[in-house]
């Protein structure tokens, strides 16, 4: 609770900065206070995957993403099926420059939830920066193409549009199948 009490006090500053021209950066005290309860948690239970992913997270937001990526590794050995974690680390190894080495991760997060929008984005993404732009294709075609994708600032999804286009040709008597 306390990482998230950081964040939130890292958007609060943020906010007042873009509303009121101030700064407030994020107490370094809660910072610490909530890095040295993850230790204490990996320190009573090092094979606890969520805590070991919590851990990274703060370090992530804080900039280590060596560190970062040690125990989003740690978190994906733990639970090896868990999407999140494998986007979590595809994305950290991303953001250390290690491109190449997020593929086979962020692979691996489409593979084990198909539907993980996040993880298709970082997947495009990666491919892109690895100079692979159709293989990039692949994956944003996968998120645009789902039914329930929100399309005009989610005002109507690409399901909701196509439902619309079938009425429409229905109703002036076309059944919208080829003959």
């Amino acid at each position: 609770y306390l990482h998230l009490s950081w964040r939130l006090e890292t958007w609060v500053g943020e906010f007042r900065g873009w509303v009121l021209g101030e700064t407030a950066p994020p107490s370094s005290a809660t910072t610490e206070e909530a890095e040295a309860n993850y230790l204490q948690a990996l320190h009573h239970d090092g094979e606890w995957a969520e805590a070991h992913a919590y851990y990274a997270n703060l370090l992530r937001d804080l900039g280590r993403l060596d560190e970062a990526v040690d125990h989003y590794r740690a978190a994906l050995r733990l639970a090896p099926g868990n999407a999140a974690f494998a986007f979590n680390l595809a994305s950290a190894l991303a953001a250390a420059g290690e491109v190449a080495a997020a593929l086979e991760h962020a692979e691996r997060a489409v593979q084990l939830d198909p539907g993980f929008h996040e993880a298709e984005r970082c997947l495009a993404g990666i491919y892109h920066a690895l100079g692979r732009p159709l293989d990039a294709a692949e994956p944003v075609t996968a998120i645009v193409m789902r039914p329930n994708y929100p399309l005009n600032n989610g005002v109507e999804t690409a399901g909701d549009a196509h439902d619309q286009d079938v009425q429409h040709r229905n109703k002036d008597g076309v059944d919208g199948h080829r003959q």
